[in-house]
C-alpha cells in the first residue's frame, strides 16, 4: 500500500497573490481528500499557523507549520521552504522570521546564511519553488555542478536528515 500524500507547500490567503484559501478551508479540503497531515508555508511569515493548527485539529489533520523564507546569497533573493520538526524548530523558526524583518529589511524581509546556520536546530528545509536558489541553479543554465553546490551549501547547514529536494 502506498504512503498517503501529504503536500508540504501550500500558501493561504496570508501569502498574497499566491494563495486563496483560508487555513480553515485548506484544513477542511485535506481532510475531505485523506490527507494525514497538511503543510502550511506562507510566505517570510507564520502568519496563519494559529487558524491552520486549530482548523487541522478540529479536521483531524496533522498540522506542519513552516515558511517559505526569502533568503540573500551571492547578491540575489532566493525562497526556501522550512518546516519546524519540533519545539526547538518552532523557536527558531520564530527567531529567523523575526531576524528577517529587524534587519533593515522591513519592506521586502531577508535572512542569510548565517542566519539560517545559527538556528537551524528542529527545522527541515527543503529546496523550494522555482524561486529557489538549486532550481534557479538550473534554469539559468548554470547546470548541475551549481546546483550540487548550493545543495553541498544547505547540507552543511541543516544536514543530511533535515534537506530534502522539493520537485514540483
Amino acid at each position: 500500500m502506498p504512503a498517503p500524500y501529504v503536500e508540504l507547500h501550500c500558501h493561504s490567503s496570508f501569502s498574497f497573490l499566491d494563495g486563496a484559501s483560508s487555513p480553515l478551508e485548506l484544513a477542511t479540503a485535506a481532510a475531505e481528500l485523506g490527507y494525514p497531515a497538511l503543510g502550511l508555508v506562507d510566505h517570510d511569515g507564520i502568519w496563519g499557523s494559529m487558524e491552520f493548527a486549530v482548523s487541522c485539529k478540529g479536521a483531524g489533520v496533522r498540522p506542519i507549520t513552516g515558511t517559505e523564507l526569502t533568503v540573500s546569497a551571492a547578491g540575489r533573493l532566493f525562497h526556501l521552504t522550512m518546516l519546524v520538526e519540533d519545539e526547538t524548530g518552532y523557536r527558531n523558526l520564530c527567531k529567523v522570521v523575526s531576524k528577517g524583518f529587524t534587519d533593515g529589511f522591513h519592506r521586502k524581509p531577508r535572512v542569510d546564511y548565517s542566519t539560517l546556520s545559527k538556528h537551524s536546530e528542529g527545522l527541515i528545509a527543503l529546496t523550494a519553488c522555482l524561486g529557489g536558489e538549486v532550481p534557479q541553479a538550473i534554469i539559468r543554465g548554470k547546470g548541475p555542478s551549481l546546483a550540487l553546490v548550493k545543495i553541498d551549501e544547505y547540507l552543511k547547514i541543516f544536514g543530511r536528515e533535515n534537506l530534502f529536494l522539493e520537485i514540483q
